[in-house]
């Protein structure tokens, strides 16, 4: 039962991820000093959602809230070595410079937003296994945008915009010609949400035709979802959807 309870684990909120940080170092000290017998908790943890995974339900997390307890999630990521994908919802950007060295290098596939801080590859520990990154609701410059896209691991970078009337959805469009300078970038998907799929299809099949030249780039993806959930908008539900099927379709099996 223990490899199907914490392969993949949601944490959405501050008290939850104390509790998580406390089991897994009870769980790694009890290893080390022989007072358990077996792998470590740590050893099953495959994949972690730290944040609000739904934008109506009741949390604390929210951004810029002193509730969040930075120093449990470093603890987090100093036991959880062989974690895969990571997402942090809802963290500030003072935060995010405070823990983006200490992401495990083991991770492959990272998710952040909404306004997170930026990415720097250089000072990351995982930055020679990144496949995949997901950019929520963010606007990003145009030097980091480049950076990421050139990078040599990097296969997936992603765009989730949770409405399809965010300007940001156009700038994202105005960084596509930084693809030139990319080798080992295989898609850069633009995902745009609206109530209605359809709606948001219309919406970015208009945006493209101003950037018909670069969207001709068979990298570049343009997909259209749906953030209905319980009749009324959801952003951060249909990013926590959108992950977990990421994981399913990219990680099933790893165990």
């Amino acid at each position: 039962m223990l490899p199907s309870l914490y392969t993949t684990v949601t944490i959405s909120n501050s008290s939850a991820i104390v509790s998580f940080a406390s089991a897994m170092m009870s769980s790694s000290f009890a290893v080390e000093s022989g007072e358990m017998r077996g792998p470590a908790l740590t050893s099953f943890v495959r994949h972690i959602w730290i944040g609000p995974a739904s934008s109506t339900a009741q949390n604390d997390l929210a951004y810029g809230s002193m509730a969040w307890p930075v120093t449990f999630i470093h603890q987090i990521f100093y036991f959880c070595t062989s974690l895969r994908a990571l997402a942090l919802i809802n963290l500030e950007t003072t935060y995010w410079l405070r823990l983006e060295a200490k992401v495990p290098a083991s991770v492959e596939y990272l998710s952040l937003g909404p306004i997170h801080g930026p990415i720097t590859l250089r000072s990351m520990q995982c930055s020679k296994n990144l496949k995949s990154i997901t950019s929520y609701d963010t606007y990003l410059p145009d030097w980091e945008v480049k950076e990421l896209v050139i990078a040599p691991t990097l296969h997936r970078f992603r765009r989730f915009f949770s409405t399809s009337w965010s300007s940001r959805i156009s700038f994202a469009f105005d960084q596509l010609p930084c693809l030139r300078e990319a080798r080992s970038l295989r898609e850069m998907q633009i995902i745009c949400c609206d109530e209605d799929a359809n709606v948001a299809a219309d919406h970015l099949k208009q945006v493209s035709e101003d950037y018909q030249e670069v969207c001709q780039d068979k990298r570049v993806i343009l997909i259209s979802q749906s953030n209905k959930w319980d009749e009324a908008p959801d952003g951060f539900r249909s990013l926590y959807e959108d992950w977990r099927r990421e994981i399913a379709l990219h990680l099933t099996g790893d165990r």
